[in-house]
């Protein structure tokens, strides 16, 4: 069982391996390309990779869930990148040996008052640690990893101890918001979103006139209950029309979703504007190929803060079934398959 459920996890690191290989074979116009894309670092990307993370003391129950999945979801965008600029033979691979590092490091310091969990997370990171000093050892080698190197089964077995133990013991199993997680309609349905839609009213005739009312809206900054979802609409409004409305700011749509994310308060959009944010961040910022750099790292990143936000309101209002659903939603989402691992799976088996 366990070997099978990491395997689904690890799926998309086989998808990214083989279109890389595909890609190592094309012209070298290609390579300069990616490159190319792969030194552009944005300002705002830069200060969300560089933010220190709290200190942590040991985490427990929903917090040590989420701290668990951040470690597991930031190890992947690392490994991942990795091992693209290393098919690639990018020259961009010995720069970011040191943000490689800098991430690990950080991840290290993470605590955990179950000392099993700990246990497999130290050992997890340790694995992932290893495996990337390998990686650089052959890129500067000038030759691929062997699969004995890469050695899957033991990488298999350390992740699926980190993801399995956390959610067994920290899960959504017997929650009250297993009916929210299993139907979607359900989920979208509850009173707290469908309060939003009502306030919102009814569409303007032209985009153009929706999005100046729903600007109108977020600027009086008059209802809360609202806004979140006035951005949410404004977002998919500038999205939908590759952003002309904005004219010349061809990341109109990015800026709008983030601002629903970045609000001082908790709201029952977060998912949402989480979701939408990070397909548009990769898409202006890596790209959509299948050799793209990607943005993981910079969107779990955003993910956890986000998740912090609303187990802060969960603590505050324990009987809110929504914003349990919303966080186990954010948690589980994998930007990269559309998928709710949890959910579509039977992990109590």
């Amino acid at each position: 069982m366990k070997m099978k459920i990491s395997r689904l996890f690890f799926l998309f690191f086989a998808v990214l391996i083989s279109a890389c290989v595909q890609q190592n074979s094309s012209s070298s116009t290609n390579e300069s390309s990616t490159t190319e894309i792969d030194t552009v670092a944005t300002k705002k990307e830069h200060e969300l990779i560089q933010q220190q993370l709290p200190p942590s003391k040991p985490q427990k129950g929903l917090r040590a869930l989420a701290q668990a999945y951040f470690i597991y979801y930031e190890c992947a965008a690392l490994w991942r990148d990795a091992y693209r600029l290393h098919v690639l033979h990018s020259t961009d691979f010995w720069t970011s040996m040191n943000e490689e590092q800098r991430v690990l490091d950080t991840l290290k310091t993470l605590r955990f008052t179950d000392d099993s969990l700990q246990i497999y997370s130290d050992r997890f990171l340790n694995l992932i640690q290893d495996r990337i000093l390998l990686l650089h050892k052959c890129y500067g080698e000038k030759r691929d990893i062997s699969d004995a190197e890469m050695n899957d089964a033991l990488m298999d077995s350390c992740c699926s101890a980190l993801i399995l133990y956390s959610i067994h013991h920290y899960g959504p199993k017997g929650s009250l918001a297993m009916p929210l997680l299993a139907d979607d309609s359900l989920y979208n349905r509850q009173s707290v979103r469908q309060r939003a839609i009502k306030l919102l009213g009814a569409p303007k005739d032209t985009y153009e006139a929706e999005f100046n009312r729903l600007c109108k809206i977020i600027d009086e900054g008059k209802n809360k209950a609202v806004i979140p979802y006035a951005i949410l609409k404004a977002g998919d409004l500038l999205e939908y029309h590759d952003n002309a409305i904005a004219g010349d700011d061809i990341s109109a749509s990015e800026t709008m979703y983030y601002s629903g994310l970045v609000v001082p308060y908790y709201h029952p959009f977060l998912f949402d504007l989480w979701q939408n944010w990070s397909l548009v961040y990769q898409k202006n910022w890596g790209g959509q190929s299948a050799s793209s750099r990607s943005c993981a790292l910079v969107r779990d990143r955003m993910r956890y803060q986000i998740e912090l936000k609303i187990i802060t309101y969960i603590e505050q209002h324990p009987q809110d079934i929504y914003s349990t659903a919303q966080f186990y939603n954010l948690l589980f989402y994998n930007p990269e398959t559309g998928q709710w691992p949890y959910r579509k799976m039977k992990y109590e088996s």
